[in-house]
Protein backbone atom coordinates (compact mmCIF):
# COMPACT_ATOMS: atom_id res chain seq x y z
CA UNK A 1 0.00 0.00 0.00
CA UNK A 2 1.59 3.71 -0.76
CA UNK A 3 0.47 6.10 1.71
CA UNK A 4 0.64 10.10 0.71
CA UNK A 5 1.65 12.50 3.48
CA UNK A 6 0.32 15.57 4.00
CA UNK A 7 1.83 18.75 5.75
CA UNK A 8 1.38 16.06 8.94
CA UNK A 9 3.46 12.84 9.61
CA UNK A 10 0.95 10.24 8.76
CA UNK A 11 2.15 6.91 9.09
CA UNK A 12 -0.23 3.47 8.65
CA UNK A 13 0.08 3.33 12.61
CA UNK A 14 -2.31 6.03 13.18
CA UNK A 15 -5.03 3.65 11.96
CA UNK A 16 -4.29 1.09 14.87
CA UNK A 17 -7.60 1.58 16.72
CA UNK A 18 -11.17 1.06 14.30
CA UNK A 19 -13.64 3.39 14.69
CA UNK A 20 -15.92 1.92 17.49
CA UNK A 21 -13.21 1.74 19.66
CA UNK A 22 -12.48 5.06 19.27
CA UNK A 23 -15.53 6.36 19.92
CA UNK A 24 -15.53 4.18 23.13
CA UNK A 25 -12.56 5.71 24.43
CA UNK A 26 -13.77 9.52 23.27
CA UNK A 27 -16.95 8.72 25.13
CA UNK A 28 -15.11 7.26 28.35
CA UNK A 29 -15.47 9.29 31.99
CA UNK A 30 -12.20 11.08 32.50
CA UNK A 31 -11.39 8.63 34.95
CA UNK A 32 -12.25 4.99 34.60
CA UNK A 33 -12.95 2.70 37.46
CA UNK A 34 -11.76 -0.39 36.79
CA UNK A 35 -9.92 -2.69 38.67
CA UNK A 36 -5.84 -2.84 37.68
CA UNK A 37 -6.49 -6.35 36.07
CA UNK A 38 -9.00 -5.12 33.98
CA UNK A 39 -6.58 -2.41 32.90
CA UNK A 40 -3.47 -4.42 32.32
CA UNK A 41 -5.96 -6.84 30.52
CA UNK A 42 -6.58 -3.45 28.05
CA UNK A 43 -3.53 -2.05 27.80
CA UNK A 44 -2.28 -5.69 26.22
CA UNK A 45 -5.32 -6.15 23.97
CA UNK A 46 -4.23 -2.51 22.51
CA UNK A 47 -0.61 -3.12 22.51
CA UNK A 48 -1.05 -6.17 20.61
CA UNK A 49 -3.30 -4.52 17.93
CA UNK A 50 -0.36 -1.89 17.45
CA UNK A 51 1.85 -4.73 17.19
CA UNK A 52 0.23 -6.72 14.91
CA UNK A 53 -0.41 -3.64 12.82
CA UNK A 54 2.98 -2.68 12.69
CA UNK A 55 4.38 -6.09 11.56
CA UNK A 56 1.42 -5.72 8.62
CA UNK A 57 2.86 -2.64 7.72
CA UNK A 58 6.23 -4.05 7.43
CA UNK A 59 5.07 -5.73 4.53
CA UNK A 60 3.75 -2.37 2.88
CA UNK A 61 5.10 0.44 0.69
CA UNK A 62 5.77 3.78 2.11
CA UNK A 63 6.46 6.28 -0.52
CA UNK A 64 7.22 9.78 0.86
CA UNK A 65 6.90 12.51 -2.10
CA UNK A 66 10.20 14.90 -2.14
CA UNK A 67 6.94 17.78 -1.40
CA UNK A 68 5.25 15.29 1.20
CA UNK A 69 6.01 15.33 5.46
CA UNK A 70 7.16 18.22 7.50
CA UNK A 71 10.75 20.11 8.00
CA UNK A 72 11.08 20.63 12.13
CA UNK A 73 13.79 22.85 12.77
CA UNK A 74 15.53 20.78 15.95
CA UNK A 75 18.27 23.53 15.84
CA UNK A 76 19.64 26.68 14.51
CA UNK A 77 20.21 26.07 10.56
CA UNK A 78 19.41 22.55 10.79
CA UNK A 79 15.83 20.82 9.69
CA UNK A 80 14.68 16.94 9.63
CA UNK A 81 12.16 15.27 8.25
CA UNK A 82 11.24 11.83 9.23
CA UNK A 83 10.61 9.89 7.05
CA UNK A 84 9.61 5.82 8.39
CA UNK A 85 9.56 5.04 12.50
CA UNK A 86 9.54 1.23 12.27
CA UNK A 87 8.48 0.58 16.45
CA UNK A 88 9.61 -3.11 16.19
CA UNK A 89 13.44 -2.65 15.53
CA UNK A 90 13.92 0.61 17.17
CA UNK A 91 14.91 2.55 14.16
CA UNK A 92 13.82 5.83 12.75
CA UNK A 93 14.86 6.86 8.98
CA UNK A 94 15.16 10.59 8.68
CA UNK A 95 16.32 13.42 6.32
CA UNK A 96 18.20 16.26 7.64
CA UNK A 97 18.89 19.83 6.06
CA UNK A 98 21.67 22.00 7.10
CA UNK A 99 22.42 25.51 5.56
CA UNK A 100 25.27 26.67 5.23
CA UNK A 101 27.36 27.25 8.52
CA UNK A 102 25.05 24.75 10.61
CA UNK A 103 26.58 23.60 13.67
CA UNK A 104 25.89 20.53 15.50
CA UNK A 105 27.48 20.02 19.43
CA UNK A 106 29.94 17.32 20.14
CA UNK A 107 27.40 13.73 20.55
CA UNK A 108 27.43 10.23 22.25
CA UNK A 109 25.43 7.87 19.64
CA UNK A 110 22.92 6.04 21.57
CA UNK A 111 22.07 4.00 18.61
CA UNK A 112 24.28 2.68 15.80
CA UNK A 113 23.61 5.43 13.24
CA UNK A 114 23.97 5.24 9.21
CA UNK A 115 24.55 8.64 7.08
CA UNK A 116 24.89 9.19 3.51
CA UNK A 117 25.28 12.12 2.04
CA UNK A 118 23.12 13.30 -0.77
CA UNK A 119 24.14 16.58 -1.01
CA UNK A 120 26.66 19.15 0.24
CA UNK A 121 29.41 18.38 2.64
CA UNK A 122 29.48 17.86 6.50
CA UNK A 123 32.91 17.77 8.47
CA UNK A 124 32.76 15.71 12.37
CA UNK A 125 36.21 16.58 13.51
CA UNK A 126 38.61 15.06 10.92
CA UNK A 127 36.31 13.31 8.86
CA UNK A 128 34.73 15.06 5.65
CA UNK A 129 32.21 13.72 4.05
CA UNK A 130 30.95 14.48 0.10
CA UNK A 131 28.07 13.49 -1.63
CA UNK A 132 27.78 10.50 -2.22
CA UNK A 133 29.84 9.76 0.97
CA UNK A 134 28.62 7.31 3.64
CA UNK A 135 29.64 7.28 7.54
CA UNK A 136 28.53 4.61 10.12
CA UNK A 137 28.82 5.80 13.68
CA UNK A 138 28.05 2.19 16.22
CA UNK A 139 26.01 3.01 19.33
CA UNK A 140 28.19 4.73 22.25
CA UNK A 141 30.87 6.19 19.42
CA UNK A 142 31.34 9.87 19.99
CA UNK A 143 31.60 12.89 17.51
CA UNK A 144 32.68 16.15 17.83
CA UNK A 145 31.08 19.75 16.37
CA UNK A 146 29.56 18.81 13.14
CA UNK A 147 29.58 21.37 10.71
CA UNK A 148 29.39 22.32 7.01
CA UNK A 149 30.55 25.60 5.30
CA UNK A 150 28.26 24.81 2.21
CA UNK A 151 25.28 23.22 3.36
CA UNK A 152 24.37 19.83 3.45
CA UNK A 153 21.06 17.14 2.80
CA UNK A 154 21.60 13.72 4.66
CA UNK A 155 19.34 10.50 5.22
CA UNK A 156 20.03 8.89 8.15
CA UNK A 157 18.90 6.01 9.72
CA UNK A 158 19.23 5.32 13.19
CA UNK A 159 18.12 2.09 15.37
CA UNK A 160 18.99 -1.00 17.56
CA UNK A 161 18.60 -3.25 14.58
CA UNK A 162 20.67 -1.01 11.83
CA UNK A 163 22.66 -2.75 9.20
CA UNK A 164 25.88 -4.24 10.78
CA UNK A 165 27.85 -5.39 7.48
CA UNK A 166 30.45 -3.29 5.95
CA UNK A 167 30.54 -4.32 1.71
Amino acid sequence: MVRQMSNTISTKYDEVLDEQTLQLLSDAPTVLNIAPGQAQTLRNRVMQRIGDDISNAARSFLTVRNHDGAWIEIAPKIKKKILFINANTHTESYLLKAEPGAEAPPHIHEYDEHCLVLEGELTFDDIHLQAGDYHFAPAGSEHGIAHTDVGALVYIQIGQQGLQQTL
